[in-house]
């Protein structure tokens, strides 16, 4: 049910900024791009950075921009890994730098925790549970469910019904009126 509120009644997704640094992690990226996508439907990720960096275990990741020419276009602007978090990469335009690996933890905590405390708890659990992740250590604080984007359907259904009962209305009167 969350991840079709999530998709299709967003007002506007986020477009989440996933910064590229020297010596990432290939599952702090993978935990990163897979759980705001793919699993929760909260976002677009776009990897960005100054250029092509190698991963700890030797990948070559290409970003597809800049952070400042993508900055115009971006919500927010993730930072994985704890490398990059012990550098604190810089910024740019405008945009602070969210680190989502400060301590030593496995890969997919920070990120579980952040959706929760971003967006809301019941989204992070739909992506945990999709991704088969346990979350018994896990402490997830936030909004419980995605009520704005639940309040969407609910006033178009009302207003679907209440269209239906008046044209209901109307075709009856024409039709007595026709009698």
């Amino acid at each position: 049910m969350v991840v079709a509120l999530n998709s299709s009644y967003q007002s506007r997704p986020s477009t989440i900024g996933v910064r590229l640094t020297e010596g990432i992690g290939e599952l702090e990226l993978a935990a990163t791009f897979v759980s705001y996508t793919e699993e929760s439907m909260v976002g677009r990720t776009v990897a960005v950075g100054d250029g092509p960096v190698r991963s700890r275990h030797g990948l070559t990741f290409v970003p597809r921009s800049t952070v400042a020419a993508a900055a115009a276009d971006l919500d927010r602007l993730l930072v994985p890994g704890l490398d990059a978090f012990r550098l604190q990469v810089p910024g740019t335009a405008g945009l602070r730098p969210e680190y989502l690996h400060t301590t030593e933890e496995f890969a997919f905590d920070p990120v579980l925790r952040d959706i929760a405390r971003t967006y809301d708890v019941q989204t992070a659990r739909f992506a945990a549970k999709t991704l088969e992740y346990p979350l018994q250590d896990v402490k997830l604080t936030g909004r419980a469910w995605p009520w704005t984007e639940t309040l969407i359907p609910a006033v178009l259904a009302l207003l679907g019904a209440a269209a239906a009962i008046t044209a209901g209305m109307v075709f009856r009167r024409v039709r007595a009126a026709g009698d």
